[in-house]
Order: structure tokens, then sequence, then C-alpha cells
């Protein structure tokens, strides 16, 4: 979770920001597409994951296992933010100074949550 929370933040460093969150399942495992986009539709090109995923998209995207960032438990729900996955609150207080960063620019310019496709 904490490369993931990285990577993202290198991603808003950089100009692009998360536009939308897919939920898919893959093998009997539940996952979320995260989808991100510059502001600059020059510099976004065809996902080739986003397309592996049922989803054509111009930008860049990441696969997330839909599990508790702290404990690994499977099937957690979304923090506010769609980009994270929470058991419980106790896991997610352990997470904020890795997370809080993250939701707080994911929160600053709302995204579509889709439904399972």
């Amino acid at each position: 979770a904490s490369e993931y929370t990285s990577q993202l933040l290198r991603y808003y460093q950089h100009g692009l920001r998360v536009v939308c969150v897919s939920p898919r399942r893959i093998r009997g495992n539940d996952y979320a597409l995260i989808q991100l986009r510059h502001d600059d539709d020059e510099r976004n090109s065809l996902c080739e994951l986003a397309f592996q995923c049922q989803r054509s998209f111009c930008g860049v995207s990441i696969l997330v296992k839909r599990r508790c960032f702290t404990c690994g438990r499977p099937g957690a729900p979304a923090c506010v933010c769609a980009c994270a996955f929470f058991c419980s609150e106790r896991c997610s207080a352990e997470a904020s100074d890795t997370h809080q960063d993250l939701c707080q620019r994911v929160r600053a310019f709302p995204c579509s949550v889709e439904e399972e496709v």
C-alpha cells in the first residue's frame, strides 16, 4: 500500500489526477481500476491496462486489489477518496500518516466512481 500511495503522489506531482475509479472482478478477485489523467490532453495516451480490464481510457491506470491497506483483509470498504481500502477505523487511523496527503489530493477534484460492470 505504501508503494501504491507513493506512486499516486508522484503522478500528482507530475500533473496527473484521479478522474475515475472502476470496480473490476478478475478471476474471482475484486479490484479497483484507478484511472488518472493529465489536464493537458496531449499528454494522455490510450492505456493498455485499462483496455485489458475492458475499459477504453486515455491516461494512466493502476489496478489495485480490494483489500485492507493496513492488515490485508479482503473485501475492505473504500475510503471516502475511493482510492484506498480499510476494513476498520483502527486500520484507517494506522495508515493516516501515509494516506492523508493522497486522500486530500483526490478529494480536491472529485472523481467518478463507477458501478461493477
